[in-house]
């Protein structure tokens, strides 16, 4: 049962006693952005590490049987999937100008991941990107194992994007 993090406000796949991995990162954007923009932004032209995790993953994933993913599609669409849409390889569970939220679910897992945005007292906004999981069992939370260290990089270069602006 999805729930909001009292912290960051992001929407959560679980209460967090429940979750087996909880990451968020943020930073300053500008201040029109939005949650589409930003994940438009995020995941534009991945380098070419990133589009090859996907392709081992994927390969691994084939063997076992396991939905493959894709990664990041090409071109980005032009505006936002309404909830029960798909973006990429996510399903769309609510979509508004300030929260987008993701939602990969699987027979091993279930993943969300959030982008919302918040204004500071000073005017300026903050996108937070948050992801939770729950794993069902064993291969799920191997998986998760080395997802885990990678996803935190893979959030901080994707964050880094709004630094070439």
């Amino acid at each position: 049962m999805p729930v909001i993090d009292d912290v960051t406000g992001a929407t959560l796949v679980a209460p967090k006693a429940q979750l087996n991995f909880l990451h968020s990162g943020s930073r300053l954007v500008p201040s029109d952005l939005t949650a589409f923009e930003a994940y438009l932004k995020v995941t534009e032209k991945q380098p070419w590490l990133i589009r090859q995790s996907f392709v081992i993953r994927d390969f691994i994933c084939r063997l076992m049987d396991i939905e493959t993913i894709g990664g990041f599609q090409e071109p980005r669409p032009a505006y936002a999937p309404a909830p029960g849409g798909k973006l990429d390889f996510f399903d769309v569970v609510e979509s508004t100008e300030k929260r987008l939220v993701l939602a990969a679910p699987d027979r091993h897992l279930n993943v969300y991941t959030c982008f919302h945005l918040s204004r500071n007292a000073d005017g300026s906004q903050r996108l937070t990107i948050t992801s939770s999981v729950k794993t069902f069992n064993l291969f799920g939370r191997l998986y998760m194992l080395p997802v885990a260290p990678g996803h935190k990089l893979i959030v901080r270069q994707m964050l880094k994007r709004f630094d070439q602006d």
